[in-house]
């Protein structure tokens, strides 16, 4: 029972009662996802529901490609990084790594196409990476080309790159000639 106004108030029991089932539902049927909110928390009328008990859940690109049966994650390579923030506790290290895909168009063309930045790497491997030389935070270059699983959110419709970007893990077994993507399925992303 929920307290509306300061009278009690029955809700009846949903068939999603478990909200991961009810998410489950909602991505299966092709959906974007679901928003959630704190039923105890008032509704607010603004423009930024996050301060406001709100919290939107998408699917994942690794979501989308097993519906589609084609994977669970994008295969991509190193292709440069940036340096730690000056006031991050890992500054002087390697703050994110850049990551690309060859992109293959619909007449067979390739090119290669940044696909993703991700910044959350273990600070052990953040120190196993990084070189410096004459002062200057560098990528060692062995780090290059190296391949990984990738995973995100949906591809932005403006830079063509994951959203939340996320290393799922290193793929030894592969070389960056074999990250190929179809454009036409990069652009199916873009939710």
């Amino acid at each position: 029972q929920l307290v509306e106004a300061g009278v009690n108030v029955a809700r009846p029991r949903s068939a999603y009662q478990n909200k991961k089932a009810f998410y489950k539902t909602i991505i299966s049927m092709g959906g974007e996802g679901c928003i959630a909110k704190n039923l105890f928390s008032p509704y607010i009328a603004s423009n930024s529901r996050s301060r406001h008990g709100f919290v939107k859940i998408k699917r994942t690109m690794s979501e989308t490609s097993n519906m589609l049966g084609i994977g669970d994650t994008i295969d991509a390579f190193v292709t440069g990084f940036e340096p730690a923030d000056e006031n991050k506790s890992w500054a002087g290290l390697v703050g994110a790594l850049e990551f690309s895909v060859l992109l293959r168009n619909f007449n067979g063309d390739i090119k290669q196409h940044k696909i993703a930045r991700i910044s959350a790497i273990p600070m052990d491997l953040r120190e196993q990476m990084t070189e410096v030389v004459d002062g200057k935070v560098t990528l060692k270059s062995e780090w290059y080309g190296k391949v990984a699983s990738i995973d995100g959110q949906c591809i932005s419709a403006r830079s063509h790159r994951l959203k939340h970007a996320v290393l799922s893990d290193w793929r030894p077994d592969r070389s960056a000639e074999t990250c190929i993507m179809d454009e036409d399925f990069m652009l199916s992303m873009v939710l």
